[in-house]
Formats: C-alpha cells, structure tokens, sequence
C-alpha cells in the first residue's frame, strides 16, 4: 500500500510529496494472533539456528514421543519427561502448524519446515 506524506520545507512555501511504499509484515501485536509461548518458541529458535538442518521430527514409537529439532540439538522424548510436560511440548508442536509458523513437509505430521511467518517471529522476537 502506498502512502502519500506532505512536507513542508522550512524557508520554502512548496509542499514536498513524498510517496511512501509501506510493507506489511505480520502484525505479532494483534490480539487475534497467537504469540508462541515459551516452548514453541524453544522450538523455533532451536531450529532455525540450526543452519545446516532446519527441521523439527516428531516421531511417536512404542517407547514413546520424541521432538527433535535441528541436527539433534533439542530433544524431547516421553520416557525422560513427565506425560504434563510433553504435553506443553506437544501442543507447542500443534499451534506452530495451526497458526503457520512451520508446515508438514510431507502429510503424517511427522516432518516441519519453519515457514516466513516463522522466521519473521525469531527475527522480530527470538534473535538476540
């Protein structure tokens, strides 16, 4: 959307048009959009700053559920945590894909990529 500014010029009686090309980049602020919390932020910034494998696997076994982001750098697995926090880790997982900061590589929801969106939010809020 572009943006019309008038300027006056100090010692000159023309007004100056200016026009202005705005970008819109999410707005994280909006009350209607979900703000990663703690965990889901873990997430995201575990696997972006893995540069060589930016990649979050979530794999459910016999022995339980692992989240592993990046080249093993994260972990989670339902045998060395306790069933309330893999669960915040899970949901975690599930309002990252609802809300489009990751999306299924492939359709088991086994594989996630970080979308824009997502790197949009680490580089506004998660890289310092």
């Amino acid at each position: 959307m572009n943006k019309k500014n008038e300027v006056n010029i100090k010692g000159n009686d023309n007004i100056v048009n200016q026009i202005e090309k705005q970008v819109n980049f999410y707005n994280f602020n909006n009350s209607n959009e979900y703000l990663p919390d703690e965990y889901a932020s873990k997430l995201l910034k575990e696997t972006i700053e893995d540069e060589k494998n930016p990649t979050i696997i979530y794999v459910k076994t016999l022995s339980g559920r692992t989240i592993q982001c990046g080249s093993a750098r994260f972990s989670v697995g339902s045998s060395s945590k306790t069933e309330r926090e893999m669960s915040y880790w899970e949901d975690a997982l599930r309002k990252l894909e609802d809300y489009n900061y990751i999306s299924d590589v492939g359709y088991k929801g086994e594989v996630f990529k970080i979308t824009k969106k997502g790197y949009d939010y680490y580089d506004a809020y998660l890289n310092k």
